[in-house]
């Protein structure tokens, strides 16, 4: 698991930021979950986290060293993004439908969402809910 640990002084006290991608991705699906329709802005993950958007921008600069040099997410809204989509394919899973599943993770454009499915997860959402369905027949 891939933690980034930031240690900030704030008047003469030591705050230990520890920020993985999971904890980033949970706190995405519960923001997505409590407002649906709108995607989870940094602001937002740090006031869940009790944090400034600074003190998360600086951990996530920490795990991009980290993570950037195997080839995955490099920037924060990348982050976002894939666990906006791993959320809408959760839901395509559970058998909502596309469109519906999309506009809960907080997607408008169809073409968006499908570029950036396919880019993040490899397949198109439609492959994804055949797959799951034929998962469940069988």
């Amino acid at each position: 698991m891939l933690t980034s640990v930031l240690r900030l002084r704030s008047r003469s006290k030591i705050v230990d930021i520890k920020l993985t991608l999971p904890e980033i991705e949970r706190i995405t699906w519960e923001l997505l979950e409590e407002h649906p329709d709108v995607r989870p802005t940094m602001a937002e993950v740090a006031a869940v986290r009790g944090c400034s958007p600074l003190q998360i921008r600086r951990a996530n600069e920490r795990i991009q060293r980290i993570v950037g040099s195997m080839g995955y997410c490099a920037k924060f809204r990348d982050v976002l993004t894939y666990s906006c989509i791993t959320y809408a394919q959760l839901l395509i899973r559970q058998g909502i439908k596309i469109s519906a599943a999309m506009r809960i993770a907080g997607f408008r454009q169809r073409t968006n969402f499908n570029r950036q499915y396919r880019e993040f997860l490899g397949e198109l959402p439609r492959e994804s809910r055949s797959r799951a369905q034929n998962v469940a027949l069988d």
